[in-house]
């Protein structure tokens, strides 16, 4: 199950077939060149050896490109904001677009760092230059 876990008690590193006691999700802010996005499950387990509590990642999920994915939110983002004349609402775009306003602004101020977009975000609206 968790290849990488090592207890730093015991140094014991075989916890196959030991279930986790909590499990819960982690998921990275900004999408990678391909437009996946990646999900680490992360754990907590009772080491076998000594019994004592040991966290860690457990598995990483990325997501993929398919038409609802984030592949196609990207390219969307950016044609609203290459063809945007006047000032956009970000609260309407996240929620059409499915994105957390917060995710969305920093993809935005990305994109504008990068030169693929000209203009600013302030307050939850994007102004094009």
């Amino acid at each position: 199950m968790a290849k990488k876990l090592k207890c730093k008690n015991c140094g014991n590193t075989s916890f196959e077939g030991v279930k986790p006691n909590k499990t819960w999700q982690m998921y990275s802010p900004l999408p990678d060149k391909a437009g996946n996005i990646t999900i680490t499950i992360m754990g907590s387990l009772t080491c076998p050896s000594c019994g004592k509590n040991v966290r860690g990642a457990l598995r990483t999920i990325k997501t993929d490109q398919t038409e609802g994915g984030t592949y196609k939110k990207r390219e969307n983002l950016l044609e609203a904001l290459v063809s945007a004349t006047d000032k956009i609402d970000l609260t309407k775009l996240s929620s059409e677009l499915d994105i957390e306003l917060n995710t969305l602004k920093k993809v935005i101020e990305a994109h504008i760092k990068k030169g693929k977009v000209k203009g600013q975000v302030t307050d939850n609206s994007f102004v094009p230059k």
